[in-house]
């Protein structure tokens, strides 16, 4: 990008900030202000390491209320001059994006909670996938899809079932499996996107279990990789060979 985009999103940000710290009296100009700031977003012809940022920014509240939009946008701005990203959420405590690339971020919510999101591109709608999980004595997550203008939208995907993540012949007595299988049916599932490629991770979550409970499980356990492209589940070691998006 030309260094006078460069500067203006240097420029932008540095009044965002200065806004935010005015009093309420001055919320006219504020409103005014970030009014500016969208548009100018909106309207700045976004490289390909910025595809997702747009999708993050117009995020509607029902999707993700934690987050209000001009502290999405600040973050953005943010991580995209390589500083810290992150900004004061809803609950007064502070979300930061962790990793963004071209169609996938990963933003810290709260202390217990994370949003990943990867944008699929296709020639008749994008694809908007997002997990939203929460940790508390293990991690559940909630996988949604939505078309890109953030209606929700049906997937093929057929969840899996704790059957499902058993390995077939694990080195345990048949005593032990039986035991640790009981504990194990009650664990959440955790949902991750992978950074580099269209790939959804499903594993039960572990967390929870002793260390010796957790070792006999990895045993018994294995992750399912569903593949956004094919739309099918795949094996762990055809993972490298997916074409990146």
């Amino acid at each position: 990008k030309s260094t006078i985009f460069y500067l203006s999103h240097k420029t932008l940000l540095a009044f965002s900030l200065f806004f935010r710290c005015l009093s309420p009296n001055f919320a006219p100009m504020k409103s005014i202000f970030y009014t500016i700031l969208l548009f100018l977003f909106a309207a700045s012809p976004l490289s390909a390491q910025h595809y997702v940022d747009k999708f993050f920014a117009n995020i509607p509240p029902q999707v993700l209320s934690i987050i209000d939009q001009t502290s999405r946008l600040d973050m953005i701005d943010l991580y995209n001059n390589n500083m810290q990203a992150q900004a004061e959420n809803l609950y007064g405590g502070m979300s930061r994006i962790q990793k963004k690339s071209d169609y996938f971020i990963d933003v810290k919510l709260t202390e217990s909670s994370t949003w990943q999101m990867r944008i699929m591109p296709s020639a008749h709608d994008t694809l908007i996938v997002c997990v939203h999980s929460l940790t508390a004595n293990g991690t559940s997550s909630t996988l949604r899809f939505y078309k890109q203008d953030w209606h929700p939208v049906k997937h093929d995907l057929v969840m899996p079932t704790f059957s499902h993540f058993l390995t077939s012949k694990p080195h345990l007595s048949a005593a032990r499996i039986q035991t640790l299988e009981s504990e194990l049916k009650l664990l959440p599932v955790k949902i991750t996107l992978d950074e580099k490629q269209p790939l959804v991770i499903f594993e039960l979550s572990t967390e929870a279990l002793t260390i010796t409970d957790k070792a006999d499980a990895k045993l018994m356990l294995k992750p399912l990789i569903f593949d956004l492209l094919t739309n099918k589940f795949v094996e762990k070691a055809e993972k490298k060979d997916v074409v990146n998006n």
